[in-house]
């Protein structure tokens, strides 16, 4: 897909068949009836791309190339890297498709300037239209009824297989084409309590939810007030978001409202809790305000602003 900014054309080359598992693949036809069909201006064959960027580049002024070499963000921030390790270095890279892509580009047209797209990508999908908020609400409602699903799963004991299953189970029946993510399914408290980390993928607009229940169906007392007191902490957070805040005061608010009721704490868990959530080090930890729409963790926007969709975790 190649979108002309300076035509404001958008021209989508495409091949003549798929290989492999792919082969099945009902592709466009090139013309005028599959461009109307799609909306664009141009469905061309698949040889035609490298002719055409030569003309583009021929022509005065010379354009510039920009490249989709988004990041991984997610994986970025776990792992602490964005180009996996796939060859020594010294020799070109055999994974990471943007990164192959736009050392094609380089190889095949040297002197082109070419200029990466991520930012301007990035901006334009952190705010949703009405359109991708709608289709957002309704994977939102599939993520809720896949993750009651997994939670009855979890009353009945099964064991984490079965609950992952239930709630890849759970999107589908919701009218999900998948979930968005291999659903986690995590212990915690020597097994009291059951994390279900899941989302569910609606035309192709994804989810990212994570929950506790406890393992018995019940909390214990002790349990009881830990969880509520993180709960009222959490919805201060919640209610810290709004258009033009920062994401440090969403956590700013949540801390305070810690502080104000760790006083009334009567068990060891809720004090231990508090402790946690009151940690300088944890803004820096697990805490996340991230951006979510064509991916379960899209970016982490430094200032929130009236349409994004994010998950506060």
């Amino acid at each position: 897909m190649a979108l002309d900014g300076t035509s404001r054309e958008t021209w989508l080359f495409v091949p003549t068949k798929l290989s492999g598992l792919a082969g099945g693949t009902e592709l466009p036809t090139p013309g005028a009836d599959s461009a109307a069909s799609l909306g664009i201006e141009h469905v061309s064959p698949w040889e035609e791309f490298v002719p055409w960027i030569e003309r583009r580049l021929a022509s005065n002024p010379v354009p510039v190339l920009y490249v989709d070499d988004t990041n991984d963000w997610w994986g970025k921030r776990k792992y602490g890297r964005d180009i996996p390790e796939s060859n020594p270095p010294g020799l070109d890279p055999i994974v990471d498709a943007q990164l192959l892509w736009r050392l094609a580009l380089e190889r095949r047209w040297p002197k082109a300037k070419l200029k990466s797209a991520s930012n301007a990508i990035e901006e334009m999908r952190s705010v949703k239209s009405p359109a991708e908020i709608e289709r957002m609400r309704a994977a939102g409602k599939a993520t809720v009824g896949a993750w009651l699903r997994g939670s009855i799963a979890v009353g009945n004991r099964d064991n984490p297989s079965q609950v992952k299953t239930e709630l890849v189970r759970g999107c589908i029946d919701n009218g999900a084409q998948s979930p968005s993510f291999w659903p986690e399914v995590g212990y915690s408290l020597g097994g009291k309590l059951v994390a279900l980390d899941m989302g569910c993928d609606l035309d192709h607009y994804q989810t990212d939810t994570c929950r506790m229940v406890p393992a018995s169906g019940h909390f214990s007392p002790e349990e009881k007030e830990a969880w509520e007191f993180y709960v009222g902490a959490y919805r201060a957070g919640l209610a810290a978001i709004h258009d033009g805040v920062r994401r440090t005061e969403v956590f700013e608010a949540m801390k305070r409202e810690a502080d104000r009721r760790k006083g009334q704490l009567q068990s060891e868990l809720a004090r231990k809790l508090a402790a946690a959530i009151l940690d300088p080090k944890s803004v820096h930890g697990g805490w996340l305000v991230h951006s979510q729409g064509l991916l379960d963790a899209e970016a982490e926007p430094e200032i929130l602003r009236a349409g994004m969709i994010v998950a506060f975790e």
